[in-house]
């Protein structure tokens, strides 16, 4: 069974996986908000705090990314279909 440790930003979510270095956050209409993966660079499973760190370490636009907390199921299934080819690769 494959677990994926899934780091989720605000304004830009950080997701662990790979995705192209030149790829731009993915914007969800259904709340504005940009969602991206971030690369977990020594592989396995990351801390909270080290995701938390990860994802304030971004930025877009000029706005700082932070951890974010999928709030619904139209969230949780844009953020799935949006990236899960993605964690496949992982």
């Amino acid at each position: 069974m494959r677990t994926f440790t899934v780091t989720l930003v605000y304004l830009t979510v950080a997701l662990i996986g790979s995705r192209p270095l030149d790829a731009e956050p993915i914007q969800w209409i259904g709340n504005g908000h940009y969602y991206d993966l971030v690369a977990n660079q020594g592989g396995g499973v990351i801390l909270w705090t080290q995701a938390k760190l990860a994802a304030e370490a971004l930025t877009f636009g000029g706005q700082p990314g932070h951890l974010a907390t999928i709030t619904n199921t139209a969230e949780n299934d844009f953020v799935t279909s949006t990236f899960a080819s993605s964690w496949d690769a992982a």
